[in-house]
């Protein structure tokens, strides 16, 4: 398994933003074991995940970062993807060479299905998303609507 640094999955600005403000400290390669805090966050354990001794932060804020990479490898081959394997879906899939091959509908896809009929996508796994909590919380909304349309039409 590959093991990716802050500079492979996120911008050298944001890096250097962070590196400078005194209050941040940053640890890669960590899981969060839990949080305690009586009416607040007081303290984070966390796991490395390269084996390292279990350590305690005594914090009053957390922020989790989990990179920019969509790891949308597990979907099967049928789900197009663009270069950097965001997840196509809605009008976006006409921009690959593949969909006519794929897609088996005679209608339009939906927005955020995916180049699988029925199958959607949403938040920072689709291309095109704006990458943002708010607006994946919005498109899950809108898939689960998504979803009741597809059914109703088959």
């Amino acid at each position: 398994m590959r093991r990716h640094g802050l500079t492979e999955t996120m911008s050298a600005y944001l890096i250097e933003q962070l590196a400078q403000i005194p209050n941040i400290r940053i640890r890669q390669r960590m899981e969060i074991d839990r949080v305690e805090g009586d009416g607040r966050l007081e303290r984070v354990w966390l796991k490395s995940l390269d084996g390292e001794r279990p350590m305690t932060e005594e914090t009053d804020a957390l922020f989790v970062f989990i990179g920019t990479r969509p790891h949308s490898d597990w979907l099967p081959p049928a789900v197009l993807r663009n270069e950097k394997g965001f997840v196509l879906t809605g009008r976006d899939l006409r921009s690959s060479d593949e969909f006519p091959r794929v897609w088996k509908e005679e209608r339009e896809p939906l927005p955020l299905e995916t180049s699988v009929a029925g199958l959607f996508a949403a938040g920072d796994v689709r291309a095109g998303a704006m990458n943002r909590v708010a607006s994946a919380v919005g498109e899950g909304s809108m898939a689960v609507k998504l979803v009741f349309d597809y059914l109703a039409r088959t």
